[in-house]
């Protein structure tokens, strides 16, 4: 947010470029590296999107209908396939309810991702609507001119983290100065606070009937092919960043970057990341570590993504 006065002490502390695709390593100074993005609560618990075999089923309990977390059980039918002598499914996975998202911490403990406030008051963010008709300049009414917008705001016990690893110069006092930031392209402010953290209370995912890797962030494999696994639940999603290169004078908040001509922004390609908490199964382990080799991004990793869980 501060104009930038001397480029060699900026360098310094952040580097003298962002991110961008390279087999080059990148060197970011003061932050050495950040964890994925996680929800935490006031009590230090760590909540992930959940892994995509996980989903919520209902069942009476106490004569009372509940949702609870189940595992999906994997299996393997002797069928050949153009891809595996195996095919592997899940004989308990029902097609018509799909695969849930849920934020999850243990089998016992998770939460819903948004909550209609009145309906059903548990969850991260809640979910409320906004209805209105928009007027022409001369104050008549236009076709189609009636809209309704889905909005979210975080519910009070929660809070975005990342664990961040800086080095010796960094100095958590200075923190203090700066407890308002706007972030994302909406630039809404968030209220951000820095302390050290001995430990949280980390996810807990119990082992399996199979070798798998869980992606606990979206993750980037450069070469990445069908037959890297044995069978996937996975989605992907569009992944694409601005490029600055790090000048006196520059104030990046102030740019526009998909102005035609700037030359402090460039706009990458665009990629495709697999969404956090997908998950791929291996039948040796092998495959897996080969799999796991490709994810194996430093650079990514450095940023908060390629983040994984080997479960055996």
């Amino acid at each position: 947010q501060i104009p930038i006065k001397n480029k060699a002490k900026a360098e310094n502390l952040i580097g003298d470029k962002s991110f961008r695709i390279t087999n080059t390593p990148l060197d970011f100074k003061t932050i050495k590296n950040i964890s994925e993005v996680f929800i935490v609560d006031n009590e230090n618990k760590k909540y992930i999107p959940n892994p995509k075999d996980y989903v919520l089923k209902q069942e009476k309990l106490d004569n009372e209908e509940k949702e609870i977390v189940k595992q999906l059980e994997g299996n393997s039918l002797d069928i050949k396939t153009n891809f595996t002598d195996n095919f592997s499914y899940f004989p308990n996975f029902v097609e018509k309810e799909g695969i849930s998202r849920f934020l999850f911490h243990n089998e016992k403990e998770w939460l819903p991702y948004d909550y209609d406030e009145k309906e059903n008051p548990q969850g991260v963010f809640i979910k409320f609507e906004r209805v209105g008709i928009t007027k022409a300049k001369d104050g008549k009414t236009l076709n189609n001119a009636f809209y309704k917008q889905v909005f979210f705001k975080m519910n009070d016990p929660y809070s975005f983290g990342i664990i961040a690893e800086f080095d010796d110069s960094f100095d958590l006092n200075k923190t203090k100065a700066f407890p308002f930031v706007p972030m994302g392209t909406e630039k809404s402010m968030f209220h951000i606070t820095f302390e050290e953290v001995d430990k949280l209370r980390e996810i807990e995912i119990p082992a399996f009937n199979q070798q798998k890797i869980v992606l606990l962030s979206d993750a980037f494999i450069e070469n990445h092919n069908l037959t890297d696994y044995d069978f996937a639940i996975s989605e992907t999603k569009t992944f694409r960043f601005l490029q600055t290169q790090v000048e006196a004078g520059n104030k990046y908040y102030s740019e526009d970057p998909l102005k035609k001509g700037n030359k402090t922004f460039i706009r990458s390609n665009k990629f495709n990341l697999f969404e956090a908490g997908s998950v791929f199964y291996f039948k040796d382990v092998n495959r897996m570590d080969n799999f796991f080799n490709k994810l194996n991004n430093d650079n990514f990793i450095k940023i908060g993504y390629n983040k994984t869980l080997k479960i055996n």
